[in-house]
């Protein structure tokens, strides 16, 4: 989530939204950069100063493929194109302010594939704050769950990599050791000297 300034001190637009996986994530990521710590409200490089309060007013947005237009148009966010109804609809939900929301239009100027909806939110200040209060806990605790499967995740790889590791291979016997022992991996330690043919020894000595 970022925070885009206009020519309004009043208000402020809200963008990156259908990066968010669920509302509640949008949510936690909104109360981190207006209430957390200096370095966690620049932390998506935000436009936003670190005033003491909330503006009176966000506005966020969601773009759909225009009906009719669904197999030519390219556009589909990841976590899908309704994140903007869902983020109203979880403010409302939590009691978090006031929401209205826009008729949907064509973007006619730029996209004509794509259609958008508009809402304008008047955040209840207090009411986010102690939302944020009551859910440190609850963001710890999944945290927690996060890591700890993630350590479990590593440590059966690594248990299956070791598993799958060749076992290590005996040097192959030499000369006429071979045949017998029908090519079986066996140690064979290097001759200290090499034995003479006898039979062609004997008939070297025949010719003398």
């Amino acid at each position: 989530m970022k925070f885009r300034d206009t020519s309004c001190c009043a208000w402020q637009e809200i963008s990156n939204l259908s990066q968010h996986p669920t509302p509640e994530d949008a949510m936690k990521s909104f109360c981190e950069l207006n209430f957390g710590a200096a370095e966690s409200r620049v932390k998506y490089h935000t436009m936003q100063s670190l005033q003491n309060h909330l503006y009176s007013f966000y506005l966020f947005s969601t773009a759909v493929n225009t009906p009719g237009t669904e197999k030519e148009s390219s556009y589909l966010p990841k976590f899908g194109t309704d994140y903007g109804s869902k983020f109203a609809k979880f403010i409302q939900e939590n009691k978090l302010g006031t929401v209205v929301e826009s008729p949907m239009m064509v973007n006619a100027a730029f996209h004509a594939d794509h259609s958008n909806v508009v809402w304008i939110w008047a955040p209840d200040e207090a009411a986010i704050q102690k939302w944020w209060a009551d859910s440190q806990e609850t963001f710890r605790r999944r945290a927690e769950e996060a890591k700890q499967v993630a350590k479990e995740m590593l440590e059966k790889a690594a248990q299956m990599k070791v598993a799958k590791a060749p076992a290590p291979q005996m040097p192959m016997a030499r000369g006429a050791y071979q045949g017998v022992i029908m090519n079986m991996p066996i140690p064979v330690p290097e001759p200290a000297y090499i034995l003479p043919d006898w039979d062609e020894y004997n008939n070297l000595e025949k010719d003398f």
